[in-house]
């Protein structure tokens, strides 16, 4: 099962996107030269390829995450910094004498909670943008897991970001088992995490029933989670499920970044390409705000007994206990 569940991997080039947009009829690309989108460091055309891209190439399987470095595991360890391998280059080495080689020794024996990522910050790419940065102060070292999350789907969330398209949320879904990963976060990288994700604002984050999930490694305690403030996307009623997120048994119907943002385009009075809403997002966030609030009335909010939130919606901040 792990490995038709995993076998699955979405990649997609700059060429790839602006490719399929002028066959579709859009707008040509800007220059990124010409085209500022301040305060983001990327440019308006890396900011569309994300926003068609979400929720991005994931690894082949768990690794190690180190300044925007990824070291695959070879050998997995319920203690994954003290006692697994990882491959660097052609050779086989100790996770913990990796660590030590980089400095970075004193990271093996900090306390980690595992955050269950299912959308981007299962990538390396975006922990790469959330880490390797000057707000950050410390070197990052994230070791990162796949797992199984038993009745639950990764759903669209109605509202626009960053990239100009939409995030994605989690939701009920009896029967389903889908596909996640963990981020195994110190106290440093957690709170890090809380300000990238918006957490009390955006996001509520609490605690999931330990039961809910199906992990190679055991958990070191009961696994956490952002969970969407929008709530999920429903079309005509119907939750919208995330095509490139692999899982069995999907009770919704499942669509890519481009088929979202074309079926939601009517609700907020768009009646241009898709790329040229994703750039119009990018480039003008008062009207990228605008849509979001009209987005509302297509939400819908889900129950979730096994949801615990320890930093509520509203809260508007989320410091690390």
């Amino acid at each position: 099962m792990w490995r038709r569940v995993f076998g699955l991997r979405v990649g997609l080039t700059v060429a790839a996107v602006l490719s399929g947009a002028a066959l579709c009829g859009a707008e040509p690309p800007p220059s990124p030269a010409s085209v500022s989108c301040a305060p983001s460091p990327l440019t308006c055309e890396q900011l569309v390829v994300l926003g068609y891209a979400y929720p991005y190439a994931r690894e082949p399987g768990a690794y190690l995450f180190v300044n925007g470095a990824a070291y695959p595991y070879v050998e997995l360890s319920d203690d994954l910094l003290a006692h697994a391998t990882v491959q660097v280059g052609s050779t086989t080495v100790a996770a913990s004498k990796l660590l030590r080689k980089l400095g970075l020794a004193d990271r093996i024996t900090r306390r980690r909670i595992p955050v269950i990522a299912y959308g981007s910050n299962a990538t390396v790419s975006a922990l790469t943008r959330k880490y390797v940065a000057a707000a950050v102060p410390e070197v990052a070292v994230i070791p990162v897991t796949r797992a199984l999350l038993r009745d639950y789907d990764v759903v669209w969330s109605p509202h626009l970001v960053f990239n100009g398209a939409m995030p994605a949320t989690i939701v009920r879904s009896r029967g389903t088992l889908v596909e996640v990963w963990v981020n195994w976060l110190d106290d440093v990288e957690l709170q890090r995490m809380h300000e990238t994700e918006d957490a009390g604002t955006l996001y509520s984050y609490g605690e999931l029933s330990r039961v809910r999930i199906i992990s190679p490694v055991n958990l070191s305690a009961a696994p956490h989670v952002y969970v969407d403030c929008h709530g999920a996307l429903a079309l005509d009623g119907v939750v919208q499920a995330i095509g490139r997120v692999p899982a069995y048994g999907r009770r919704y119907p499942a669509i890519d970044s481009e088929q979202a943002m074309r079926a939601v385009a009517p609700y907020i009075g768009w009646t241009g390409s898709v790329f040229g809403l994703l750039l119009d997002n990018v480039r003008f966030p008062e009207r990228r705000l605008a849509r979001t609030q009209a987005l509302g009335a297509l939400a819908r909010f889900i129950d979730d007994p096994s949801y615990r939130a320890d930093c509520a919606c509203g809260a508007g901040s989320c410091p690390v206990p």
